[in-house]
């Protein structure tokens, strides 16, 4: 049985707990090793074929590693791919190069949840307003789904930023929704591309 070569997705930072990998096959065994180091850096059984696999025990990742997959499935092993292989980017080490996020999502009052990108991957990303924090998750890929504990309400400004662990926090976004216009009654939040993890 011919086994495909993996594709691991970027960007990847130094910040992340996990790598997300397409094309294997459900059943197969997957490893993804830095090609620096020849470390495996994630093992386990593929159970999807585009799947985020968690980073071993007492592993982090750093600036020199390019990270490559392969599955083995049946005594057959797929081969390495360069052209498949990723870069792992360093995370800002200075609170000044911690970046704005981009707000996606067309806030209207009543939306439930927020479509952010231009993160950091690996970084948390929270989104305030009324007061509160209504929304935090990490941005796999440097971008990440907020599901909200409060809709959006009419002129309650919002904010969101990231953090990096062991840095600080990056400069606030701000947006204000604006009232339901009626095209947002139709509105559906897209299924989009991402494999999120809680």
């Amino acid at each position: 049985m011919l086994l495909a070569p993996l594709n691991v997705i970027e960007p990847i930072s130094t910040l992340v707990t996990s790598v997300r990998v397409q094309g294997q096959v459900p059943g197969a065994h997957v490893l993804v090793i830095s090609l620096f180091d020849q470390q495996v850096k994630a093992s386990d059984i593929a159970t999807e074929s585009d799947q985020r696999f968690k980073l071993l025990p007492n592993i982090t990742l750093t600036d020199k590693d390019i990270l490559v997959a392969t599955q083995t499935l049946a005594g057959n092993t797929s081969q390495l791919s360069d052209r498949l292989a990723a870069a792992v980017e360093q995370a800002p080490q200075s609170v000044s190069d911690i970046g704005y996020v981009k707000i996606n999502t067309d806030l209207c009052e009543g939306e439930d949840h927020l479509w952010i990108s231009n993160c950091i991957s690996g970084a948390v990303v929270e989104a305030f307003f009324n007061g509160k924090m209504q929304g935090r998750g990490i941005a796999e890929e440097g971008v990440v789904r907020l599901r909200l504990a409060a809709k959006l309400q009419k002129d309650a400004p919002v904010s969101v930023h990231q953090m990096v662990k062991g840095v600080g926090t990056g400069p606030k976004s701000r947006i204000m929704p604006e009232s339901l216009p009626l095209h947002c009654h139709n509105i559906h939040i897209a299924d989009y591309p991402l494999k999120q993890s809680y």
